[in-house]
């Protein structure tokens, strides 16, 4: 059983090291990764949730005054309309990269 464990903490020890060596490749944060909010469609109704697009807009300005999260119930997710996304937060959303479902 002792050359098993010595096995196993070499083996973890080298996944260590590589990860040490190599952190662009293991660890993500906010700044490495691409700013989304996902759009919904149903025919011709485009929208947004709410809360991904706040969260969204504060990460694109933080300088500016923070839009408050919404926290839903797990049940309900309010949606914004492209329209008025487009019309209140216009300058703001050009950084912002958005997924839509491809049919």
């Amino acid at each position: 059983m002792p050359v098993g464990l010595f096995v196993n903490a070499c083996t973890i020890n080298s996944i260590g090291e590589i990860i040490d060596n190599r952190p662009e490749s293991f660890k993500f944060s906010t700044d490495s990764t691409p700013i989304t909010v996902r759009l919904f469609e149903d025919g011709e109704e485009r929208y947004v949730m709410k809360e991904e697009l706040y969260h969204a807009l504060n990460r694109v300005s933080p300088e500016s005054e923070d839009l408050k999260i919404i926290h839903s119930d797990g049940l309900i997710f309010e949606g914004m309309s492209m329209k008025d996304v487009e019309a209140e937060y216009g300058d703001r959303i050009q950084n912002i990269e958005v997924w839509r479902e491809e049919k």
